[in-house]
């Protein structure tokens, strides 16, 4: 089904009105920008909204001061101040010590959301060492040339059950 529109302008009135009215229980009110100055107040079958909270993904660098500033503050008032539920705090508190230790590997940028780790973490070395080589000489770099680099680094580590994926 589609949106009801109950009116063009937005009146704050006509919203308490309604929720009042008990409609908020069978539809889910909302208003959508149609300009800068105007708003367009529009009603949706509830049973046909699902409501997901957009997913959060934190930077290592936000949660080392999270984790710097545990100590003086509690769960809620972190959660106040990087705009986290609480839950998440006390997921970032337990993963302290892992968090601590890729912060000090190096291994991952302090603005890296997601810490993912390479299967094969020794040819992902060697073919970054060669792909750095390789363009300060402007070697020109292609996907299937990084593949069957891989490949060659693979062999030469005597990793013969190694296979690349367009991820390479």
């Amino acid at each position: 089904m589609t949106d009801l529109v109950l009116g063009a302008t937005f009146d704050p009135l006509l919203v308490r009105i309604l929720r009042d009215s008990g409609i908020s229980n069978k539809y889910l009110i909302y208003q959508t920008p149609i300009r800068s100055d105007l708003l367009q107040l529009c009603l949706v079958p509830a049973k046909s909204c699902i409501v997901t909270m957009p997913k959060n993904i934190i930077s290592l660098e936000t949660k080392l001061k999270i984790i710097n500033d545990a100590s003086e503050s509690s769960y809620a008032e972190l959660g106040e101040k990087y705009g986290l539920h609480k839950p998440t705090i006390g997921t970032i508190m337990r993963q302290k010590d892992q968090l601590l230790e890729k912060a000090e590997s190096g291994y991952f940028g302090k603005n890296m959301k997601r810490m993912r780790v390479a299967a094969e973490l020794e040819i992902e070395r060697c073919l970054l060492q060669w792909l750095r080589r390789a363009r300060a000489e402007n070697v020109p770099i292609s996907g299937p040339l990084l593949q069957k680099k891989a490949q060659d680094f693979a062999r030469q580590l005597g990793k013969v059950e190694f296979k690349c994926c367009n991820g390479w």
